[in-house]
């Protein structure tokens, strides 16, 4: 089969419009065709659940009694099967570490199989049960079988951050190549291009955005708790809101210096007014949609160190920073001592970006003979 010849399937999810997951699935499938420019690519989409909140969630635990998450299910493997038994693929591209029965097939099928991580989806599921406790646990159950499903049958794992690869070779124990590459660097350094950056200037104040699902609502909780009075004004934006609201009262959070904007349509213009995107996560690591978004606005960054994953390259340019909970005021200090340098950010994207393609590349390629 010569390399115009070569068939490619990529598997990714529709559904997860509004927390990033379809732009992220855009971003994967481009990366991933860029290695095989030449080959044919199709694509299979898993629909996740849909409907208002809580028919979408019935819906996910139904599928659970037979073993299933994240969209995958008896029809959807049925479909999958027909589809390799027709297009006979040389590769199949998994687009999601949950779609572990798919995976097995894929192998099964002859396919050199490569699995495309959004995170380590059993520390994701484990905030959940943190959070929601009840049938969660069937969810953290299925995350895990589904993801041990996948590395057992990669070829290939593509990682993140080093703490997803690290946590994939502890849980699973997986024998397939691992290599940390993060897809979504790449949309970054298209948005940078197109926002042009700047060092900031006129910005005031901290801005915290986030869904409503229960690892953000764990996060915008701990920073309620820890924001004060005479720190910059926080604002929090997102579905996160609604579960603040509830739980604080509109004088409290003003004598805190907290302000909640609720959903909104467009986060550039909150981006470009703060002096910093405050991002407290403590459990699990994975894309991190919303600082990639911020930095490509040019607005700086302080995580904590889950949240700085897969970010250390950005350090030395002054761009993101250590936010600390215990003392946040600290953290803003530090930015007003060392401005940011837009082009060492520049810089030290590009390279990143082309240390991890070499790594792809590396793992891509065929293992060589050995000697007799």
């Amino acid at each position: 089969m010569t390399s115009e010849e070569r068939s490619i399937l990529f598997v990714s999810r529709s559904g997860a419009a509004g927390s990033g997951g379809d732009r992220a699935q855009d971003t994967f499938r481009a990366f991933h065709r860029a290695r095989h420019p030449q080959s044919r690519w199709q694509d299979f989409v898993v629909s996740l659940p849909t409907g208002r909140a809580p028919l979408r969630q019935i819906r996910t635990y139904a599928r659970l009694r037979d073993g299933h998450i994240s969209g995958v299910g008896h029809a959807s493997i049925g479909d999958f099967d027909r589809v390799l038994a027709r297009l006979r693929p040389a590769e199949v591209v998994i687009g999601s570490s949950l779609f572990g029965p798919l995976a097995e097939r894929a192998r099964a099928a002859g396919a050199r199989v490569v699995v495309q991580s959004h995170n380590c989806e059993f520390d994701y599921f484990a905030g959940e049960v943190a959070m929601r406790g009840g049938l969660s646990a069937d969810l953290l159950r299925a995350a895990w079988r589904s993801e041990r499903q996948c590395l057992a049958a990669a070829h290939l794992a593509v990682a993140l951050t080093e703490h997803d690869a690290q946590r994939f070779r502890h849980l699973y124990e997986s024998t397939c190549a691992i290599v940390v590459a993060n897809p979504m660097l790449e949309f970054l350094r298209d948005r940078m291009a197109a926002h042009a950056p700047r060092a900031p200037g006129g910005r005031h104040g901290a801005l915290f955005v986030g869904s409503p699902s229960r690892q953000n609502a764990l996060a915008a909780e701990r920073l309620v708790e820890a924001w004060r009075a005479g720190l910059p004004p926080l604002t929090i934006a997102g579905g996160v809101c609604a579960e603040l609201g509830r739980r604080h009262r509109a004088p409290e959070l003003a004598a805190r210096g907290v302000t909640l904007a609720g959903f909104v349509q467009a986060l550039d213009p909150l981006f470009a007014a703060a002096a910093a995107l405050v991002c407290p996560l403590t459990l699990g690591s994975g894309i991190k949609i919303k600082m990639i978004e911020a930095l490509g606005a040019g607005c700086r960054v302080l995580g904590s160190t889950e949240a700085l994953n897969g970010f250390g390259f950005a350090r030395a340019s002054g761009w993101v920073g250590e936010l600390d909970l215990c003392d946040p005021g600290a953290a803003f200090a530090r930015l007003d001592a060392a401005p940011p340098d837009p082009e060492a950010l520049r810089r030290a994207l590009d390279a990143e970006i082309a240390a991890q393609r070499r790594r792809v590349e590396l793992a891509d390629a065929p293992p060589r003979p050995t000697a007799p």
